[in-house]
């Protein structure tokens, strides 16, 4: 983990780079470094250490430019030394970068075989010279698009060129990044904390997006290269959620809350999917080695004592008594798998590797459930002294039967892939590298073959009937479902292109189409 800066003003901006890399600190310490565009030259400085080091050894007043980029590193690929903190540059290129280049070896190499020279141990250089050969044939953003498709991995980028002045390029695959809004001048950060002290007007980009930071213009492009409009944010006034509070430090703040952005992440994937046609599947995988190992334990016996808990504030009052219809109460996993329960696009997941806790109890939400031959599970609950969570009590028996769901959750038991199977948890299993693949086959059979809105309400139909007290309520449902759609342009064309014998193509959409009976059912409050 590291952080980036970037500034394009109408004034000198290294001051207001270092105090912003004093605010990104948190994400690594190993070095620091600063370039700023002046006078037709990129002049760089940095030091190995903190941004102290960086301010001791180097007079930044005199560091001059109005367009600048900073970074303050966590080391991945190479030593921690000056040479290998970024920016790194070449002559007409410096960036900044957080992430990891997977295929830095292969690119170097050819880039080697090209004539360029490396100065470094890091994967980041790749990068500088990535652009800098792409350049020399192509217009900046025919040149970046073609550079961020030959990286693999994952990056948030700043950049800055000698020969185009008045600009810093920022990018994004995996890894955060935000543009912040001033007067007479525009930011580039990897976090809204670093941006906040100049401004609370934000955008955040999205995987695959790259941007053109002017001081007095933002352009966003797909990673197509074509431009998209993007909506900007107002920062909340909360300064709770920019300070580290009650912690010791900002990774200590980071790790406890992990699981509030774990959940708030996927509700907000979720939402976004809802309301873009584009997504018609989605598919839930673990990066690395596994899945999700559950609950982070190393709180101690205080682990799931929600009296620690800066989120569950309010719930217990001062005499001690307990509001169970308080939202510090909630289970966090159950907030996740009601949001999935609500969602209108078809959920796989290729679970693999360990699953555990809620690794598992947030899948059982998902409508199709594939694994690896590396994918262990486990309802360890009772193990700790617990009970099952993430509203698993309603999901699992109805997957796997009341006995099963009993025997897994009474006896907390780790299981393999196997079992899972044969309990019919999940629909198959694959060898790691195959995992990917079959759950894309799934879904390309969804998208080709299906109308969306048809999927999106089959789904909940499904879902929903499986707690209905009579046939009779589905019997409603199905004969409004059948008369509305009957009625659309998705009918006509299922029916024509069968006669026709050619593929379907569907019209209607989700986000605009939904008929006038849905949602027909009220929907349930947390009490």
């Amino acid at each position: 983990m590291c952080g980036i800066i970037g500034i394009s003003s109408n004034k000198s901006v290294s001051s207001n780079i270092i105090n912003s890399l004093k605010k990104l600190e948190y994400r690594g310490y190993d070095s620091a470094g600063v370039a700023t565009l002046f006078d037709g030259e990129i002049n760089e400085v940095k030091s190995e250490g903190r941004v102290d080091n960086l301010e001791q050894n180097f007079d930044l007043k005199s560091l001059k430019g109005n367009i600048g980029i900073g970074h303050v590193r966590w080391a991945t690929h190479g030593v921690p030394n000056s040479i290998n903190a970024h920016p790194h540059s070449s002559d007409n290129v410096s960036v900044v970068h957080n992430g990891i280049i997977e295929n830095s070896t292969i690119l170097k190499k050819h880039l080697i075989n090209k004539g360029h020279t490396f100065k470094s141990q890091t994967d980041t250089e790749v990068i500088v010279h990535l652009i800098t050969e792409n350049l020399k044939i192509m217009e900046l953003e025919e040149a970046i698009t073609k550079t961020l498709k030959q990286l693999h991995g994952s990056f948030a980028l700043g950049i800055i060129f000698k020969d185009i002045p008045d600009l810093i390029v920022g990018a994004r695959r995996g890894s955060p990044l935000a543009v912040g809004y001033g007067p007479n001048e525009n930011y580039l950060g990897s976090d809204s904390y670093a941006l906040k002290s100049m401004t609370n007007k934000i955008t955040y980009l999205d995987d695959g997006e790259f941007c053109i930071v002017k001081k007095d213009q933002v352009l966003f492009f797909n990673e197509e290269g074509k431009k998209v409009n993007k909506k900007i944010l107002e920062l909340s006034s909360d300064e709770a959620s920019y300070d580290k509070g009650d912690f010791k430090h900002f990774m200590a703040k980071e790790i406890e809350e992990q699981p509030i952005t774990l959940k708030n992440g996927i509700n907000e994937y979720i939402d976004k999917a809802n309301n873009d046609d584009e997504v018609k599947a989605i598919i839930v995988t673990g990066a690395g080695r596994g899945y999700c190992a559950g609950a982070d334990l190393s709180a101690g016996k205080d682990t799931f004592n929600m009296d620690k808990r800066s989120d569950r504030k309010g719930a217990i009052s001062d005499n001690g008594d307990i509001d169970w219809s308080h939202s510090g109460v909630r289970d966090g996993g159950g907030r996740v798998t009601l949001k999935m329960f609500e969602c209108l696009k078809p959920i796989i997941s290729a679970c693999n590797g360990p699953a555990v806790g809620v690794g598992i109890t947030m899948q059982l939400a998902m409508d199709i459930r594939l694994a690896s031959d590396d994918a262990k599970y486990g309802f360890v609950f009772a193990r700790r002294g617990l009970v099952p969570e993430a509203c698993s009590s309603w999901f699992l028996p109805r997957i796997v039967g009341v006995s099963k769901a009993l025997e897994w959750i009474y006896s907390g038991k780790v299981f393999g892939p196997e079992e899972a199977l044969e309990g019919g948890l999940i629909r198959s299993i694959h060898k790691p590298e195959e995992l990917l693949p079959a759950a894309r086959e799934i879904a390309r059979e969804i998208i080709d073959n299906t109308a969306p809105v048809s999927v999106a309400l089959s789904r909940q139909m499904i879902w929903r009937m499986a707690g209905a007290n009579h046939p009779m309520d589905a019997h409603k449902i199905d004969s409004r479902g059948i008369f509305a759609r009957g009625r659309m342009n998705d009918a006509k064309e299922g029916v024509q292109s069968f006669l026709d014998k050619r593929p379907a193509e569907f019209s209607d959409s989700v986000k605009n189409d939904m008929p006038e009976y849905y949602p027909w059912w009220d929907e349930e409050q947390y009490s």
